[in-house]
């Protein structure tokens, strides 16, 4: 077996961006925060010197113009339904680990093995699915490997970890 492990480590802040994805809007700072502390910064909030752990009322000293939205694991686990609705193109045997309201930890298992030869290989189906999430507005790191736990273990990790 070959599993691929796809960590969504933007979702709660990709969720916001996709709802209005016009040029203007994604140059806005946008930071997404829980009550008190700030948990995602865009990369526009960043280049202003907002950063992930500072407080609320730092991250709006530095950027005024900041954008804060609560973490939604609702619109989080529906945009994950929504990938491993398109995943199922790839392979019928998709799992999904579901972000919780203390874990932001969220991605999809995939089983890829019977469905290599169909796409040209490995490296094929990891661009087709890297370019496929890119245009629905996601951003995944992924790790191949013969087990699901390693798979997923690796894509935690480091983007593009392949064990055979």
């Amino acid at each position: 077996m070959l599993w691929l492990g796809l960590h969504l480590p933007q979702l709660p802040l990709e969720v916001f961006q996709r709802a209005d994805p016009s040029p203007a809007e994604s140059s806005l700072p946008l930071a997404i925060c829980n009550r008190t502390h700030v948990e995602q910064a865009s990369p526009a909030a960043a280049a202003r010197g907002v950063r992930i752990g500072q407080q609320r009322a730092t991250a709006l000293a530095v950027a005024p113009d900041l954008i804060i939205r609560e973490r939604d694991v609702s619109r989080e686990q529906q945009a994950l339904h929504q990938v491993a609705g398109w995943t199922l193109q790839f392979t019928p045997r998709v799992s999904l680990q579901s972000p919780t309201p203390d874990r932001a930890d969220a991605g999809l298992l995939l089983d890829i093995e019977a469905s290599l030869r169909l796409f040209g290989g490995l490296d094929a189906l990891l661009e087709r699915i890297r370019v496929g999430l890119a245009s629905l507005g996601f951003s995944a790191r992924i790790g191949c490997a013969p087990t699901a736990t390693a798979a997923w273990l690796f894509a935690r990790w480091q983007d593009g970890l392949v064990v055979r």
